[in-house]
């Protein structure tokens, strides 16, 4: 679960495109705002945009629940909105604008039980 925090253009949807590819996805990844929830079943990503909803119960109304097992990254944009219906241990990035207008701020906030694996994750291959 990778919940997503930062300002309207900050580089939230951007960010998912970046996992989707790194998950071997290829195609168009755009904002789901409309649509709540998009799925790419070929790499098992869910992709959430919680803009437009007021509250977790939302989101579990949308079917999010059906990609809560393990074998689902999910990333949800505006995740602070619905964070009462996120899985607690959930990476949370946050995204700021920096000084310059492609400028970006990243704040990545692990739980203590797999600070290690993001750590590693982050450094790359040796």
């Amino acid at each position: 679960m990778v919940a997503l925090e930062g300002p309207l253009g900050a580089g939230k949807t951007v960010m998912v495109r970046g996992i989707a590819r790194g998950l071997g996805f290829e195609g168009p990844v755009t904002s789901p705002t409309f649509t709540i929830i998009h799925v790419f079943e070929d790499v098992r990503l869910c992709h959430v945009d919680a803009f437009r909803l007021s509250s977790g119960d939302d989101l579990d109304e949308a079917g999010f629940e059906e990609y809560l097992d393990s074998s689902w990254i999910c990333a949800v944009e505006w995740a602070n909105v619905v964070a009462d219906a996120l899985p607690r241990g959930a990476l949370t990035v946050r995204i700021e604008m920096g000084d310059a207008e492609d400028d970006r701020l990243v704040s990545v906030i692990a739980p203590e039980r797999s600070t290690a694996r993001v750590a590693s994750a982050l450094e790359g291959p040796a």
